[in-house]
């Protein structure tokens, strides 16, 4: 396994770039399950959670690899995520906040 290094000029540091560098893909795993999984223009897959707002749902869906459909992970994550916040959440696949 190769060993990336992230060089950055601290001079143009800013709040945008600390998360885009949180969400970098070094060749780690992913779980296609319960992350984003898009390609970006570096040539790797986002490790945002599956609702990540950065990539629009028709990118998430095009992901190959999920062992269910897009939208029934979404939901299951979304349920699991509110069940611990305890709040009731209603799913409807023509309104997605995702």
């Amino acid at each position: 396994m190769k060993n990336h290094e992230i060089h950055f000029d601290i001079s143009n540091f800013s709040i945008d770039s600390f998360f885009s560098l949180q969400s970098l893909n070094t060749g780690g795993p992913i779980d296609l399950d319960k992350q984003c999984g898009v390609l970006g223009d570096n040539g790797y897959q986002c490790m945002r959670a599956i609702t990540c707002k950065i990539h629009p749902v028709t990118s998430k869906r095009n992901v190959i690899g999920r062992s269910q459909t897009f939208d029934a992970l979404v939901l299951q994550y979304t349920q699991k995520n509110m069940k611990h916040r305890g709040k009731v959440f209603f799913y409807s696949p023509l309104y997605c906040h995702c």
